[in-house]
């Protein structure tokens, strides 16, 4: 019983030292900082498509002058809207996406930009 208790003694340490850094009081700054960075990347990520280059913006060669697209299995249902709501979407993605950053209706801005993002990639 001495050789099995001495080899589960290392790992009950171990869990003893996890739970107690996990216990540890941290500063909510580096939260913060992690949602507006995060916020403001997904921004310059979703906007980027609504830049013009060359006569046209990336969101209508990619989305919408596209012959075919490829669908994800269980998803052959998700199409991509018609051209003026699909740029709508795309702004509206990008607004949440900066009131994330912005910590303004934190809440519902995240749903957005979840359910918007999620709807871009499928």
């Amino acid at each position: 019983m001495n050789a099995i208790q001495s080899l589960c003694q290392p790992a009950s340490v171990g869990l003893k030292r996890f739970r107690r850094a996990l216990s540890i009081p941290v500063d909510g700054a580096s939260l913060a900082v992690f949602r507006i960075c995060f916020g403001l990347v997904m921004a310059w990520h979703v906007g980027k498509y609504l830049m013009r280059g060359g006569g046209t913006s990336v969101l209508h060669l990619i989305y919408l002058d596209r012959a075919w697209h490829f669908r994800y299995p269980m998803f052959e249902w998700v199409h991509p809207w018609p051209d003026p709501l699909l740029t709508i979407h795309f702004a509206v993605v990008v607004a949440a996406a900066l009131l994330v950053a912005a910590g303004l209706f934190y809440r519902p801005a995240c749903a957005v930009l979840f359910f918007g993002y999620t709807y871009i990639f499928l």
